[in-house]
This record gives structure tokens, C-alpha cells and sequence, in this order.
């Protein structure tokens, strides 16, 4: 006992002494005003741009950039009391294995510059090429003077990040995606929508004005049983020269479209050329939405709680359990929330919510910035594998409800892709669904039952897959009645 507790007070001196040490190191970088690089990265490595921060990023006094295109590295000024003056700080380059053509250095001004109101100014680095070998290419920056008693580098630290290194590797393959993920036209002749290709680095457009990003096709949806609608229209695209990091693309609509029951698919496709690497979002559809009944009340209000980040829906699913080989009901939930729209339009309740529509999606950042999904409609049980962070999984509109009376009506859900991230790719599933919405007034609930219907051809599946759920304001102790249908099973992505 006498050996834990000297040892247990041991500790405690050691972490009372640590503690008294880093105070007297940051009161230390305090006693003069310092100036010195500030450059971080993410987990992934990534830079964070300034004023983007993660406390737990350390400044780094090296880094190895592969991309074809702007770095930023930020200094910053620790000033000991307000400034009187305006901090002018030089800095000087030294390159090793490259020549100046083969590089952009710049700033905002000839010198680094510091008031009051602007701790930090930022260098500027664009590489003029691609480089396919690594070569110990590397530029090196110091701060050499200031107008200012400013310490460069960190004080009593060996002046600790005056100097910074970068190093540029060989050239990352160009990771390109398209956005939006969906557009909704009125319909008018002569209306045009633009999108984008999005490219992860600055591309030379001329290069690339052969290459063909896109394709486009018309789908019809699960749900709409009307025939196949096709409308005539032209595509362009904007951008031709010059280096930039998208491809901007017009869509003109060259008729009057009454009634579209049809998506127009604008797909993003692989590109015969090494350099490329379709990664992220890769199809938009193009839709027009039908005419809606008159409605009045505001249904969608009694399914979330604005003021609580946390609040939640809770579901049953109609599903195969694999443990014991029969189908049974399996509980979920959802983060529930409402959806925007501007204030004083038609849909807006007053609150700057839409009346009739709500979405199942988190808002919840973690520390690393990412906001992982939740679990709408099940669909992390139905589509087992993909990333947390598919945008399938947060969803800005899910229902739609029309009300027949207070207390009751019909829902249908939002018809959409749903995209999945994958080890292998991305996988796009189109959803639509119907059902009815009524309150309990025995329970003091809200409830509805939905069919969910999704496109699982795309992974070799089934054209119209079924999937049957409830979904309530509470959750529910209920033993729920199997159903006379099948049962949707786990498909593995």
C-alpha cells in the first residue's frame, strides 16, 4: 500500500510539474512579440486553410505538396501588446532542384504585412507543371528581418519555425467529381441550369477540351407509371482556356415542358486519359416537379423539434433476420429535421420551414469536421458497407406530406438517388415511395407506414425492391403484426 501511494503521488507531482512547465513555456513566447510559419494539416494530411483549425494540429516546419496547384502557407504574428505601428516582415526563397519558371512564389504584397486588424498574411505557392518522378525538389523559406522588434521564430525555442520547407513530390492523379447532385427546372423554354465538373487541382482546359466528362440519358422513376417523357435541350460547355479547376457546363431547355414524370441523368464518366480519377459525386438528375393539390396546415412541424439538434424519429423495418432465418421487424431511427426555405415563400410556416416537408440527416459535426449519417428509411441495414459519410445517409428532403384533413393524410418520399461511397466506387440507387400518415390520439404519437421503393439494378438487383416500414414520433413498445409480404433483405455494398 505504502509503494502505490508514493507512487500514486509521484504522478502527481510529475503531471503538477509538466502543467507548471508548459505554463512557463507559453508565458515565455509571450514575453516579446514573435512572428514564424503556422502551416497545418488535417488527419488526412490535407492543409487547413487558414482560419480553418483543429486544436490538436501541430505546426509543422516541413511539408510534401502533390498537387498542381495553389498552396497557402500562413504566417502569423503573436504580438506582446496592441502594435503601433504596421509589421513589415521579408522572407527569402532558396530552390532546390527547380528553376523559377518551374514555380509560382508570391504574395499579396512584396513583404509579409501585419496590422491590428490582420495577424496573418499568407505565401503563395502554384506549381507551372505536372511532375511525374520524384526529384528532391524542394523550396526553402526563412524570414529574415522586420521593420518591428518582432522575434522570428519562436522564442527560447532554437527560433523554432522562422524557416519552413517544401517539398514538391510527384503530381497526384486529378480527382474529379460533379455538382449539384440535382437541379429542378420550371420547365420554360429557353431556361438554362449550369453544373460543374469539379476537378481537386488546376487543370489546363485546353488540354482537356477533347475529353469527354459526361454522357446523358433520360430514366423514369419506380414510381411514376406514366410513359417514358423525353425533351429536347443543348448542352455546352463554358470554359475552354486558361487554368482552372472546373469545367462549367450549360443546359438550355429548347421546349415547353408541361409534365416531366422523367429524370434527365447528366452522368460523370471515366475519361481515357492516365491523369484523371473519377472520384466523388458522379451523377446529377435534372427533374421538374408536378403540380401540387391544395394544401394548407403545417404537417410536417409535428415530426422535429428545431431546437434540438438531437431530436429523432423512430421506425420499424420490415427485414430478414439473419440470426434466425425468418422475417421480423427491426427498430431504427433517424435524426429528423426540417427543411429551409426562404422566408415569406409559399412553404414557408413562418419560421423559415418548409410546411410540408421534412429530412433525415444529422448536423452534428466531429472533431475532424465530418458529419456522419444517420440512418434514414434503414437504409444503413439495407446497404451494408458503405462510408457513414455517403451523402445517402444525410438527406436535406425525405418526406413530403399531404394532408387530407388535422390529423391524417398521405406521404410521399422525396424521389431521389441515393449515393453511396464505397471501398470500390460510388453506387447511385434511385428511391421514391409512398404511404399514409395519421395521429394516435390513445398514444399521443404521430405515425405513418411507407413503401419504400429502390432501383437495385445498378448492383444486380431488382428494378422495383420492396421495403416496408413504420415510422412514429415515439418510440413504441407495440408488438407489430408480421406482414403478408416479404421482407427486405441486407444487400452488401
Amino acid at each position: 500500500m505504502k509503494v502505490i501511494r508514493c507512487i500514486y503521488l509521484l504522478v502527481i507531482l510529475l503531471a503538477f510539474s509538466s502543467c507548471e512547465e508548459d505554463d512557463v513555456n507559453a508565458e515565455s513566447t509571450l514575453d516579446r512579440s514573435f512572428v514564424r510559419f503556422s502551416f497545418k494539416t488535417n488527419t488526412a494530411n490535407e492543409p487547413l486553410e487558414f482560419p480553418e483549425n483543429i486544436p490538436t494540429a501541430q505546426e509543422r516546419t516541413q511539408y510534401e505538396w502533390n498537387k498542381r496547384d495553389t498552396l497557402k502557407i500562413p504566417i502569423i504574428l503573436s504580438p506582446e501588446d496592441e502594435l503601433n505601428e504596421e509589421v513589415i516582415v521579408d522572407y527569402t526563397t532558396n530552390l532546390t532542384n527547380l528553376t523559377a519558371a518551374e514555380v509560382d512564389v508570391f504574395t499579396d504584397n512584396e513583404s509579409l504585412i501585419f496590422n491590428n486588424q490582420q495577424l496573418t498574411d499568407t505565401i503563395y505557392v502554384l506549381p507551372q507543371e505536372r511532375y511525374h518522378t520524384e526529384n528532391n525538389r524542394s523550396i526553402s523559406f526563412e524570414l529574415t528581418n522586420s521593420n518591428a522588434d518582432i522575434h522570428l521564430g519562436y522564442p527560447q525555442e532554437n527560433d523554432r519555425l522562422r524557416s519552413f520547407e517544401l517539398t514538391l513530390g510527384k503530381t497526384d492523379l486529378i480527382e474529379y467529381r460533379l455538382t449539384p447532385a440535382s437541379i429542378n427546372i420550371d420547365g420554360a423554354l429557353n431556361e438554362t441550369v449550369r453544373f460543374d465538373v469539379v476537378f481537386d487541382q488546376l487543370i489546363d482546359l485546353q488540354s482537356v477540351e477533347n475529353l469527354e466528362f459526361i454522357t446523358t440519358d433520360f430514366i423514369q422513376s419506380a414510381c411514376q407509371e406514366d410513359a417514358l417523357v423525353e425533351f429536347d435541350f443543348n448542352l455546352q460547355r463554358l470554359s475552354n482556356s486558361g487554368l482552372s479547376n472546373k469545367i462549367t457546363y450549360e443546359l438550355k431547355v429548347l421546349e415547353d415542358i408541361t409534365d416531366l414524370p422523367t429524370n434527365l441523368n447528366v452522368r460523370l464518366q471515366e475519361v481515357n486519359n492516365d491523369n484523371f480519377e473519377q472520384i466523388g459525386n458522379n451523377l446529377l438528375s435534372i427533374n421538374k416537379d408536378g403540380v401540387a393539390p391544395d394544401r394548407s396546415g403545417d404537417p410536417a412541424a409535428n415530426w422535429y423539434n428545431a431546437t434540438n439538434i438531437l431530436h429523432r424519429t423512430y421506425g420499424e423495418a420490415w427485414s430478414f433476420d439473419d440470426d434466425d432465418g425468418i422475417c421480423d421487424w427491426q427498430s431504427f431511427q433517424s435524426f429528423t429535421r426540417p427543411v429551409h426555405v426562404s422566408p415569406g415563400s409559399e412553404f414557408d410556416n413562418g419560421n423559415g420551414y418548409h410546411r410540408y416537408k421534412i429530412g433525415f440527416r444529422n448536423i452534428i459535426s466531429n472533431p475532424n469536421g465530418d458529419i456522419i449519417g444517420t440512418n434514414p428509411f434503414n437504409l444503413r441495414r439495407f446497404y451494408d458497407g458503405p462510408s457513414l459519410l455517403s451523402p445517402a445517409y444525410n438527406q436535406m428532403e425525405s418526406l413530403e406530406f399531404f394532408p387530407t384533413d388535422g390529423n391524417s393524410g398521405t406521404v410521399q418520399v422525396v424521389q431521389q438517388t441515393l449515393t453511396f461511397i464505397t471501398d470500390s466506387g460510388q453506387v447511385n440507387i434511385p428511391m421514391c415511395g409512398n404511404g399514409t400518415y395519421t395521429y394516435n390520439p390513445a398514444e399521443d404519437r404521430w405515425e405513418m407506414f411507407l413503401t419504400l421503393i429502390t432501383d437495385n439494378s445498378s448492383i444486380g438487383g431488382d428494378e422495383q425492391a420492396l421495403k416496408y416500414l413504420y415510422i412514429y414520433t415515439q418510440t413504441i413498445n407495440d408488438n407489430l403484426e408480421p406482414l403478408d409480404f416479404p421482407c427486405a433483405e441486407a444487400i452488401n455494398l
